[in-house]
């Protein structure tokens, strides 16, 4: 079982997350997700490639609902246009999305089509309003991990 939390992705999470690195690499049951917030972040490059250094598994959101990136497709292509140069070839990661109802599925059918993504994980706030292409997207096999991630909607977002 494997312990997944869950990183905002501001400054001083980010920082926090690399201060852990040496201690996350010798136990293999954290996996961070991590959910951008800003546009070109160095902290985020620097937190990336520490993961990569010590081989730690986390999970990126590429398709944030907060921050300067969310809930436009156009951002998230420039998000992911950033961040994968960054991510190279490392293997040890998963490209996640955030599904909702609002969530377009067939965007992100063809991103991970397109872009040749692998071991993707889930991220559900809601059930999506798409069934049918909810269906084909689960049944694709490239999907490794369905998170329900159980939000209360009285909790202020930071």
């Amino acid at each position: 079982m494997k312990y997944y939390p869950y990183l905002r992705g501001k400054q001083f999470e980010l920082i926090a997350l690399r201060e852990m690195c040496s201690f996350m690499e010798r136990i293999d049951i954290v996996s961070p997700i991590i959910e951008p917030v800003k546009k070109g972040n160095t902290t985020l490059v620097k937190t990336i490639e520490c993961l990569k250094e010590k081989g730690i598994n986390f999970n990126l959101i590429f398709n944030p609902q907060d921050g300067e990136i969310k809930q436009k497709e156009s951002g998230f292509e420039e998000f992911i246009d950033y961040v994968l140069p960054v991510i190279g070839g490392y293997k040890n990661y998963q490209p996640s999305f955030i599904i909702n109802e609002r969530t377009n599925i067939p965007w992100i059918t063809s991103t991970i089509t397109n872009r040749e993504l692998q071991n993707i994980t889930l991220i559900f706030t809601q059930l999506p309003q798409d069934e049918a292409a909810m269906e084909f997207l689960s049944n694709t096999g490239l999907i490794s991990n369905f998170i329900l991630l159980q939000t209360d909607s009285s909790v202020r977002r930071l």
